[in-house]
Order: C-alpha cells, then sequence, then structure tokens
C-alpha cells in the first residue's frame, strides 16, 4: 500500500503505522491463545467514504458538508460483521463528494486513477474500493451501488462486484450486535432504505477478485440468515441457462466503439461456447420497456430521495443551498440535484413510482418468464480522462446531465434487482477492461454468482492480466 497508493489514491484517511501494527500484532496474539474471530481474522481492508466505521472519519467522499463529523462512534451493521468476523478497518477508499457521479474525485481527497492508465478514471462511486482490488493492495473492498456504484468501477478495474437483492443487506441491526457501536446504513447518510419505492434504492455490496469470495464477503456483509455463500458451488454447471443479451436497449443507449462486439464476443466464445459453459444467449431486440420512461421514473426518484435523505442528515438544506460551504464551492452535481428535487411536484413523484411499478411488473412477466438472467455492458464509455468530470459526448449525442451517460445502470437499480459484474476483456489498443452486467429477478443472487464463477473457472481476468505497475 504504501508504494502504490501514492500513485493511484486509492485509500484515504489512513490509520497510523502504529495503530495498524498493533491491531495486527492483537490479531496474531488471539490466534496464539487459539481465538479466531472468523475468516477475516487479521485480513486489512478499507471502507468506501460513504460507510461509518468506529475509530474513522466518514466525510461522505471528502464532502465539507460532511467533514465535521470526524471519528465515528459507531459502526455500520454490515462493518460490525466484518469486524465480527476479524477484519482490520486500515482506513477508507476514496469515493466522489456524496457518492454522485460514476467517477471517483473530490476536492478534499483528490482523483482515484485507473491503475491500467494512470491518466484515466477509475469508475466510480467505489473507485477507490475497485482500485484497491486491482493493484492488490487489498483482496476485499465493500462498495455501495445506487446508479452503476458497484458496477461501473468492476467493469472498469477487471474484478467481480455483487449488487445484491435490494434489502438484502439489512439495515437493522443483529439481535447479537451491540446497540450502543452499530447503527443501520441510512442513519446520517445519502445511501440506504428509500421511502418512495418498496425497496432501498442504493445498497451495500461487496467486490473482489473472484465471485467465491465475493459471495463470502456477501454472506458476512448481509448475515448469514439473509445470505449463505455455500450456495455458490466452487466449480459450477450452468449449462442451458437462458440469457437474454440487450445490447444497446435497441439503440437506445448510445455506446462507445469497441465496447458492445467486445460483450458479444465474450458472450459467444465463453458462454454459447458448448466446450465451455453451454449457456443459450438470445439479443432482445424488440418489444423492451421505452428507455425514456426508465429515465424519467429514475432520474426523479433519485432527486426526490437525495434532497429528503440530505435534508434530514444534515437538519435541513441551507448548506447545500447556500453559494459556499466554509470556503470551498458545493459540488455542481450535489447542488443540481437538490434543486431539482425541491422542484419536483407531488403527481411527478407518482408519475414516476407508477411507472417503477410497471417496469418492476414487466421484468417478471416478460423478461424473466423467458430468460433465467439478462446482460448489459457495464458502462457505455470506456475509461475517460480523470480531469473529465463526464462525458459529454457518447458516440455523436450529447449527455445533457452529468450522470446521463450512466443510464444503462437504470433497469437493475430501478427495480431493485441483483446484479454480479465480471470482467468481459480488455481493449487490446488501449489496455482497458470492460464488463458485462449479469442480472436476474430478485432473489436470484446465488445463481447469478454461480454463473459468475463458472465463468470465473474459464477466464480468470483478473489473474490473468494484472495491472503493469
Amino acid at each position: 500500500m504504501q508504494h502504490i497508493n501514492p500513485k493511484l489514491n486509492a485509500i484515504v484517511s489512513i490509520k497510523s503505522k502504529k495503530d495498524l501494527l498493533e491491531e495486527a500484532r492483537a490479531a496474531d496474539e488471539h490466534i496464539d491463545k487459539g481465538i479466531y474471530k472468523g475468516w477475516l481474522h487479521g485480513i486489512p481492508t478499507a471502507l468506501k467514504d460513504l460507510s461509518n466505521a468506529e475509530g474513522l472519519p466518514t466525510t461522505m467522499g471528502g464532502s465539507k458538508l460532511f467533514s465535521s463529523q470526524k471519528q465515528q462512534n459507531m459502526d455500520d451493521s454490515f462493518v460490525r460483521r466484518m469486524r465480527n468476523e476479524g477484519a482490520i478497518f486500515v482506513g477508507k477508499t476514496n469515493a466522489p463528494e456524496i457518492g454522485l457521479g460514476s467517477h471517483t474525485f473530490n476536492e478534499m481527497f483528490g482523483c482515484t486513477s485507473n491503475p491500467y492508465d494512470e491518466s484515466k478514471s477509475a469508475g466510480g462511486s467505489s473507485g477507490g474500493a475497485a482500485v484497491s482490488l486491482s493493484s492488490r493492495i487489498f483482496c476485499l473492498a465493500d462498495g455501495s451501488d445506487m446508479m452503476g456504484s458497484l458496477r461501473n468501477p468492476a467493469g472498469w478495474n477487471g474484478i467481480y462486484s455483487k449488487r445484491p437483492t435490494a434489502g438484502m443487506i439489512s439495515d437493522e441491526v443483529d439481535d447479537d450486535n451491540d446497540n450502543e457501536t452499530c447503527r443501520g446504513e441510512n442513519e446520517n447518510k445519502t445511501e440506504g432504505k428509500s421511502l418512495l419505492l418498496p425497496y432501498p434504492i442504493s445498497t451495500p455490496g461487496p467486490m473482489a477478485r473472484s465471485p467465491l469470495d465475493v459471495a463470502a464477503f456477501l454472506q458476512t456483509m448481509a448475515g448469514p440468515k439473509n445470505f449463505d455463500a455455500s450456495t455458490v458451488p466452487s466449480n459450477p454447471d450452468v449449462a442451458a441457462t437462458k440469457i437474454g443479451w440487450l445490447a444497446d436497449w435497441s439503440g437506445a443507449y448510445p455506446m462507445e466503439e469497441g465496447i458492445l462486439p467486445l460483450c458479444e464476443t465474450t458472450l459467444h466464445n465463453v458462454f454459447e461456447n458448448k466446450d465451455a459453459l453451454d449457456c443459450h444467449v438470445e439479443k432482445i431486440s424488440s418489444a423492451l420497456f421505452d428507455a425514456k420512461d426508465l429515465w424519467y421514473s429514475w432520474t426523479t426518484i433519485r432527486s426526490r430521495y437525495l434532497s429528503d435523505v440530505l435534508s434530514e442528515a444534515l437538519g435541513g438544506l441551507d448548506k447545500v443551498l447556500s453559494p459556499k460551504v466554509g470556503d470551498a464551492v458545493v459540488k455542481p452535481e450535489v447542488l443540481w440535484e437538490v434543486e431539482r428535487g425541491l422542484r419536483i411536484t407531488d403527481q411527478e413523484l407518482q408519475k414516476a413510482i407508477n411507472i417503477a411499478g410497471n417496469w418492476s411488473n414487466y421484468v417478471m412477466a416478460d423478461l424473466f418468464s423467458k430468460y433465467d438472467v439478462c446482460a448489459l455492458p457495464s458502462a457505455q464509455v470506456w475509461p475517460f480522462d480523470k480531469h473529465q468530470r463526464w462525458p459529454e459526448v457518447i458516440n455523436g449525442y450529447k449527455m445533457e446531465e452529468y450522470h446521463r451517460w450512466m443510464e444503462i445502470y437504470i433497469p437493475v437499480s430501478l427495480a431493485g434487482l441483483p446484479c454480479v459484474t465480471i470482467p468481459a476483456g480488455y481493449d487490446e489498443e488501449g489496455g482497458l477492461f470492460m464488463g458485462l452486467q449479469l442480472f436476474g429477478p430478485r432473489g436470484s443472487d446465488s445463481r447469478l454468482l454461480s454463473i459468475a464463477q463458472a465463468y470465473h473457472m474459464i477466464v480468470n481476468w483478473p489473474s490473468k492480466y494484472p495491472p503493469l505497475s
């Protein structure tokens, strides 16, 4: 970490070397005494800077709005489960301010670089977490996902991530945990339970370099009552799995050149190949749900949710709406979301909620009556210049909002669906990774991870193509 992190800026708010060595020695002493906390005993990791851990600050992605919180005095519930399993928390992983935008940079900590090309974006908002894995700093890292924040950085870093079925990682305190030092994910945070839909629009989730590690980590984060890692076999047979390939949603999602051919090659050579996974892949090119309706519904619900939850966390929105916070201007994307959320009428919100319900019904009655899982690229663009805030044009189409280039993540998020992101391969000219989103009906988490594991047994991109640095 001392050699790699200064180049990539993945880990922030790092504990002192003295404190970390003391924690490591204590873990060794416990083992010498026959005390073994769990499978994470003595394993170092860092927590996304939207997650709360006792003894570490939570700046919500280097935000001046939350910089006064200093060290936390309690853990989020999934963090407490990790601690109970023996994990050592080194610090935090970098994230964009308030987790908004799929590019990891902020005024406090700076930008996180892609280890395959340090001039490029690492993705986000779990960009620091993904880079800590692809660069081999850690073997496990937590992330969270509202609009692709686990999926985009996993795809660009050649690793695996899991957006669980919404609500699987509960924000309720475990009965066997210390209620004085453990709280739910939605307390004083911008990620957690949504009151607008029957399920949270954002969820924590695991990231790792293998699907089996992702499965084990998901069991820890969610608790064994909510997910059992043993349901994901080490050598699964996924033959005859029906996969619906959604590509660019019949042209609705602009794509940079090379992305669709790479994903389709992977689907053909590995998934369809009778000597490999022997799945059935079918391209879906007609009768798709209107992407414009999905965009309206998601962005309306998201903006209202963000304005509501920030108001609750900050005791009002004066700090957000005022021109300056201290001596730093509030991130424009934060201001845009809040102002938009405040303008949304009850009628507009109800229309958005109705569309979300219709989409959820369509998913079950149509898509998953024909296919076991569906597939989309993990991004509409390749990693871009890290000094750029976001891609303003994709293949000739102007991106009018800061998150329009992230539209491909909406189908999963809006219905609260589980999704596993797998590395699809890399661009041979630029050496940059792209991934595939594989998603299924709610509750299909084990099946998705089994498919990912079967794929990993054949391809194993994280081992074959580590960063040159």
